[in-house]
């Protein structure tokens, strides 16, 4: 009979995780990663052209989005959500930043600054800190 207790606790755990990580997902896409890809597609991407590197960003970019909104509830969602954006980050810090610092004019780079300054990170606003607990 315990071993079906701590069973079913379990049970409610995971789901309560699954669900916080599921609201905090769709928090972070509202709160930060639009408005940053926003930023990205109409200030940065431009300065680059369009070739492949900038399609695959928009490709990238899309995959995220689309994760993030994806109806199923399935922790893989998460996975699959993680290996994206770490793939995604990787891919922008790598290649595409170091193209627009070799191209950029100063006023340009000073640009693309100044619509990040704007766009801060802060998850104190999340309504529900459940790691800090």
């Amino acid at each position: 009979m315990k071993l079906q207790e701590t069973k079913t606790v379990a049970e409610m755990v995971t789901e309560k995780i699954k669900t916080a990580c599921i609201f905090y997902a769709d928090w972070f896409k509202e709160k930060y990663l639009e408005p940053h890809f926003k930023i990205e597609e109409q200030v940065f991407f431009p300065l680059l052209g369009t070739n492949v590197r900038v399609k695959r960003a928009f490709a990238n970019h899309r995959r995220i989005i689309k994760l993030l909104t994806c109806s199923c509830e399935h922790i893989m969602v998460l996975n699959l959500l993680e290996e994206e954006l770490g793939t995604h980050v990787r891919f922008e810090e790598r290649i595409l930043y170091w193209e627009i610092k070799k191209i950029a004019t100063p006023q340009e780079l000073a640009e693309i600054e100044k619509h990040h300054q704007g766009l801060c990170f802060n998850d104190a606003e999340w309504e529900d800190q459940f790691w800090l607990e």
